[in-house]
């Protein structure tokens, strides 16, 4: 008995892969016409990036070189800063004076002060009719020529110094601190009931009319000026007879 040989099996067929299954250096040299790049090429085009960014760098640092401030716009920040120096080198000078004003007119209401609680510690002479006061006597003027009141005899507290004695002790120690601490200083005792005058400053004169208070009028240069001007500090004398 003869057997027959098998039958041959059929071969799996093989497909080509699509071009969408293919590696992406495939697709590439498909892309490229089916040749591949050589080595060179592909190091030149990794050095590409780098060329690029050392030209943008170079680029860079050209217009670099090339910015800043004109001559223009260096001397207006110039002036704008002198004028800031100025203007706060003025309201400095401003400030110092109105600073030294302030003190000298506190100086001077500690002085027209000290005067009247020397008058009330006085009752006697403060008590006396007008042409027997001693107190009304004081009429400082540097600019009429008006001489201080001589130096009487001290009244300390263990003086024996009547009314009148005291009084003029008292007339003199503030004349000579007048005259040591305020520049043109004039003071005035004297009965004024007169109003201010239109600009609503008070003035040295007095109108004596009977009744009116009894008040103390200082007054001293202020800086710049050539004469002793209104009376800066008006203190009325209470307790003292009308």
């Amino acid at each position: 008995m003869r057997l027959s040989s098998p039958l041959p099996l059929p071969l799996p067929s093989r497909s080509l892969p699509s071009s969408s299954a293919l590696p992406c250096s495939a697709s590439r040299m498909r892309s490229h016409g089916g040749s591949r790049a050589p080595s060179g090429s592909r190091s030149q085009r990794r050095s590409h990036p780098k060329s690029g960014a050392r030209f943008r760098s170079y680029a860079g640092a050209g217009s670099s070189l090339h910015a800043g401030f004109t001559l223009v716009e260096v001397l207006v920040a110039l002036f704008v800063v002198a004028l800031g120096i100025a203007g706060a080198a003025a309201l400095q000078t401003l400030a110092v004076r109105a600073g030294r004003d302030a003190a000298r007119l506190s100086d001077g209401t500690r002085l027209t002060r000290s005067l009247a609680e020397r008058m009330r510690a006085n009752p006697r002479a403060l008590a006396l009719p007008d042409d027997a006061n001693p107190y009304l006597t004081l009429d400082i003027d540097p600019g009429a020529g008006a001489s201080p009141p001589a130096a009487a005899t001290p009244c300390y507290a263990d003086a024996d110094c009547d009314a009148d004695a005291l009084a003029r002790f008292d007339l003199a120690e503030i004349a000579a601190a007048l005259a040591d601490g305020f520049a043109g200083g004039r003071i005035r005792v004297c009965r004024d009931a007169a109003p201010p005058d239109a600009a609503g400053l008070p003035a040295w004169d007095c109108d004596g009319a009977a009744g009116a208070p009894l008040v103390i009028k200082v007054g001293w240069r202020m800086h710049g000026d050539t004469r002793t001007g209104a009376p800066l500090v008006v203190l009325p004398v209470a307790g003292a007879a009308s």
